[in-house]
């Protein structure tokens, strides 16, 4: 398939088809000019959408701060057990707990092992976590028989109806509790 040297064009005596089929035909330009217009539509419908989007965002957090009922902690996360005792403390009204189970419920994840960590970096200081575990001891407090742990496992349960409450229960205790494991420090 090669050519010899001077079977090629020369300067000044080119063959014009052969520089034709190098450029781009009228209907390619008009398809090429076609394309840009699109691009920049999309591209100011993209803008668009992104501050419509910032926007949405800034009014849900306004609305998200006027909504959380009384009591609502000021700060997360929590960073000490006194702060973890007043959430409890906070929990035992049932219309505290159902908000506290819808607003964790939109944390979502691909999993509700990584719902859980989502949920516990918000609700849990590492300073705090330290001083927790699943069953408790002399040294720290456990969580199992807590309204926390009834939030995470409510949050989870809405998020993934299609798992059997049970599972998820059991799922969220052992993320619960791997959670808190990797949040010690390291000797």
């Amino acid at each position: 398939m090669s050519r010899s040297v001077s079977s090629l064009p020369q300067k000044g005596n080119c063959d014009r088809s052969a520089l034709d089929s190098r450029t781009p035909s009228q209907g390619t330009n008009k398809i090429l000019g076609e394309i840009l217009r699109n691009q920049r539509v999309i591209l100011a419908t993209l803008a668009e959408h992104g501050e419509i989007l910032h926007n949405l965002q800034i009014s849900y957090k306004d609305a998200e701060k006027n909504a959380q009922p009384e009591g609502w902690p000021a700060r997360m996360p929590l960073s000490c057990l006194q702060e973890l005792d007043e959430w409890e403390s906070f929990l035992k009204h049932e219309d505290n707990h159902s908000f506290a189970v819808n607003y964790f419920s939109r944390f979502g994840g691909d999993s509700c092992s990584e719902m859980c960590r989502r949920i516990l970096r918000k609700l849990f200081s590492v300073g705090l976590s330290g001083k927790l575990n699943i069953l408790g001891s002399e040294k720290k407090k456990g969580l199992r028989s807590t309204a926390t742990l009834k939030v995470i496992q409510g949050a989870c349960c809405k998020y993934f109806p299609d798992i059997a409450h049970a599972n998820v229960d059991k799922e969220t205790v052992y993320a619960i509790g791997k959670w808190l494991r990797n949040q010690c420090p390291k000797k």
